[in-house]
């Protein structure tokens, strides 16, 4: 994967809606380090954090499937010495699909060079 992702705007978002906002029936708490409107995006992120987000894209919710940051369920991302922090949701508590996605996040963000 390139440091500099293809595709419109910042990522190849084939079933994104580029007028998709954020869920208007959603109040969305996020942690005090969460400065920027959420859902998250990845937009403006640069270096390894971008090439995370770009990976993230690919990881579908497998029940619909849609990525998980078009799906809202991204709220965050860190990237420090190696280490990605992902701040996420499900799309409920009881997700039967939960430890897939999970392992799915997980391997997207170590796929990237970089991140261990």
């Amino acid at each position: 994967m390139s440091s500099e992702p293809d595709g419109p705007e910042e990522f190849d978002r084939p079933r994104a809606d580029p007028d998709a906002g954020p869920c208007g029936y959603t109040e969305y708490e996020t942690k005090e380090r969460t400065t920027e409107e959420v859902p998250a995006t990845g937009e403006g992120a640069e270096g390894l954090e971008r090439e995370v987000w770009a990976a993230l894209y690919e990881v579908e919710d497998p029940e619909m499937p849609v990525s998980v940051v078009d799906l809202g369920l991204i709220y965050g991302l860190e990237v420090a010495d190696g280490e990605a922090t992902i701040d996420m949701t499900l799309t409920y508590s009881g997700c039967p699909a939960r430890e897939l996605i999970l392992e799915d996040v997980e391997a997207a963000a170590e796929s990237v060079d970089g991140v261990d």
